[in-house]
């Protein structure tokens, strides 16, 4: 590499996490039970350069959750646009 050249980035390469060991054993056997996902909740960006990313372990929904949420989802849209027809 010469003077003037800048270095190409990594873009598959592997990140640090910035975790206690047991916060990670913690977080790795949440993931291998069925169910729970991990998933960014906020993206921070740094004026340095660097990313902050906030993770969180979460548990998806069950049928029956997903049914119930659809209905009222539904109910809410009806409502909605009953209330624009006839308001």
């Amino acid at each position: 590499m010469s003077a003037g050249k800048v270095p190409e980035a990594q873009t598959e390469r592997d990140r640090k996490l910035l975790l206690k060991k047991n916060e990670i054993n913690k977080i790795k056997t949440l993931l291998k039970n069925i169910g729970y996902t991990l998933v960014v909740s906020q993206l921070f960006l740094a004026n340095s350069g660097f990313i902050k990313v906030e993770v969180v372990v979460s548990k998806g929904l069950k049928k029956y959750e997903k049914r119930e949420r659809k209905k009222e989802k539904d109910l809410k849209r009806k409502l909605e646009a009953d209330r624009k027809y006839y308001g």
